[in-house]
């Protein structure tokens, strides 16, 4: 994926240094948000003065919602369908819809806000992720997925014929009965989130190692790769 200059993530790290509000401190808490029953909507229950006040509910994903995060105002959820979306917490509207920019195919497989709540990260079942902005939904910086590893797998070809035998491939004589088929393994997003001044960003693999991104100064650097991989990545003072 590519986008904006890499300068427009690294400004939010500034924006979190300076304690930058979020401008909705009128809202009452959120208490929980729970999935319907076909999974496809979610309801926010708020912290109100009113007794059995109605849950706002969020209607607009065409598949089960995988994620969901609140910062301040909004709230963004991912979905099978490949489709991110931020909401207004105040009214239920939605505010925008994201999606992979270079891979119509690819899913919405995590969210995260920054900690300012201005910019939001969406990671791919292709390996790649990308930054937004939360106010606009406009894209700020894409991060390209780590390359593809290679597989080999053995397909099973027909017996030798008695008497004949079967060729070689990629070292595996006759006895193996088949021929190597090598593939690339995209890897997939599982879990992302910033560190508490914004300053890096964290994306856990299914497969791969974990990939740490630095947006300090204004730029945009993988700052170091870390061989696990477990779903929950958590920074120090968050």
């Amino acid at each position: 994926a590519a986008a904006a200059s890499p300068s427009a993530a690294g400004a939010d790290a500034a924006t979190a240094a300076e304690g930058g509000g979020d401008g909705h401190q009128g809202l009452a808490p959120v208490l929980a948000a729970t999935r319907s029953r076909d999974g496809r909507s979610v309801r926010i229950w708020r912290d109100s003065s009113a007794p059995c006040s109605p849950p706002l509910e969020l209607v607009g994903h065409r598949t089960p919602v995988r994620a969901l995060v609140v910062a301040g105002g909004s709230v963004a959820t991912c979905s099978q369908d490949g489709t991110a979306i931020l909401w207004n917490l105040a009214t239920g509207e939605r505010n925008a819809s994201l999606c992979a920019m270079d891979n119509e195919w690819a899913q919405v497989t995590c969210v995260a806000f920054s900690p300012s709540g201005r910019t939001v990260v969406t990671g791919f079942s292709d390996g790649s992720a990308q930054l937004w902005d939360a106010d606009t939904g406009g894209p700020k910086l894409g991060l390209a997925a780590p390359a593809a590893a290679a597989t080999a797998s053995v397909v099973p070809t027909a017996p030798a014929p008695v008497g004949g035998s079967v060729g070689t491939a990629g070292g595996v004589g006759a006895e193996a009965r088949g021929i190597i088929r090598t593939m690339a393994q995209s890897d997939e997003v599982r879990c992302a989130a910033f560190s508490p001044d914004g300053e890096l960003l964290a994306l856990g693999f299914v497969w791969g190692a974990t990939r740490i991104w630095s947006f300090e100064g204004g730029r945009c650097e993988l700052l170091l790769s870390m061989d696990c991989s477990d779903g929950v990545i958590v920074f120090d003072g968050m």
